[in-house]
Parts: C-alpha cells; sequence; structure tokens
C-alpha cells in the first residue's frame, strides 16, 4: 500500500514551485515570492564557502606564534604515566589521553627544575617531551594566546554565516509581509470593482 505525502508537505512543495510554473493564475507577487526565497537560499549556500574561506585567513587558522616570554625546551620525564580508566557514570569508563608526571628540565638561564608536566598516557619514564616554559623556567600546560587564537576562525565562521542567514531570514520576512499587503490590496480593489458593476 503507498502512503501519499502529508497535505503540509504537498502544500509547501506548490508554495516553492508555484512561482516558476507556468500557470495562468500565478500573480506577479507569486513569482516576486519565489524569487525572493531562491535568492536568499543561494546567498546562505554561497554564504558557507566565503565563511570558510575567511577563517582559514584569521591568524589562528595556523599554528599560533609562541609568545615572545615563553621558550620551547625538552624535559625529561622522571615518573611512569600509565593511562587509568575514569569512570564516568556507572558501567562507562574513558580511558585518560593524558596525565601528569614528574619530570625534570633545564631553562635558558641554566638553572634545573622539576615538577609535574602533562605528557600522553603511556610515556614510560626517561622519554624527552617539548614542553613550553617562561623566561625563569616556571612550566606551562598552556601557552596563554593559542586557545583565543585557535577559537577565531571558529567564531568568525559561524558569525559569518549566522550573520547572512540572520540578514536573509529578515530581508525574506520583510519581503513576504509587503508582498502580503499588495495581494490584500489587490482584492480589495477587485472586490470594489466587483460591487459597482452590481
Amino acid at each position: 500500500m503507498t502512503v501519499s505525502a502529508s497535505p503540509r508537505r504537498a502544500a509547501g512543495r506548490m508554495r516553492l514551485t508555484w512561482a516558476f510554473r507556468r500557470n495562468p493564475l500565478a500573480r506577479r507577487t507569486d513569482r516576486l515570492h519565489g524569487i525572493a526565497g531562491l535568492v536568499c537560499v543561494l546567498l546562505v549556500v554561497l554564504a558557507v564557502p566565503a565563511a570558510v574561506l575567511v577563517a582559514f585567513r584569521m591568524p589562528g587558522s595556523s599554528a599560533p606564534a609562541t609568545p615572545p616570554d615563553v621558550v620551547k625546551t625538552t624535559a625529561v620525564v622522571t615518573g611512569s604515566a600509565q593511562s587509568v580508566p575514569v569512570m564516568m557514570t556507572p558501567g562507562m569508563a574513558m580511558p585518560v589521553t593524558t596525565v601528569l608526571v614528574e619530570a625534570r628540565w633545564t631553562a635558558a638561564d641554566g638553572t634545573r627544575h622539576s615538577g609535574p608536566i602533562q605528557v600522553p598516557a603511556g610515556t614510560n619514564a626517561g622519554a624527552a617531551q617539548s614542553i613550553s616554559i617562561t623566561g625563569t623556567g616556571e612550566y606551562l600546560s598552556e601557552v596563554p594566546g593559542q586557545a583565543r587564537a585557535a577559537a577565531l576562525p571558529v567564531a568568525a565562521f559561524v558569525g559569518m554565516l549566522g550573520s547572512v542567514m540572520l540578514v536573509c531570514g529578515l530581508a525574506y520576512l520583510g519581503i513576504v509581509a509587503l508582498l502580503e499587503r499588495r495581494r490584500a490590496a489587490a482584492w480589495d480593489r477587485a472586490w470594489t470593482a466587483l460591487n459597482r458593476r452590481t
């Protein structure tokens, strides 16, 4: 048994294609209505690659530059970084990808430092790990500004695409409201002319 589409979906398809059919009953406002919707859809579709291009050209899309007061150095792991499952919910465990482990490193001025650093789970003692430290040798788990720089491309993409969608949506609603007023005025004129004839 074949089930036909719902009346609401069928009516929606008719509204979308009404303006582009060869139908003598289609009014000029109907064609403008359909053209406005098509233009808005095309603008949103074209905005996607444009937003991607803008996001890739943002400074954070490439590897963020290291601040001048941050130095890269190599630390030697002195502890064992074994992966330990973390219970998220009863009966479900999530393995840890990075852990804190003791290590030692040498600052730019030659002073030796030690302390916990983040390393991939499973790193053995004696392994070398690249870390970021300050000019005084303090370990940095996260370089200042890198998280913000990495979020800029995403924010640019979402902001640009969202702005285009918002403008197109508001413009479409405004055009539809204007066309509805013109349709209502045309109906009023037609009824007035009919009443005069009768």
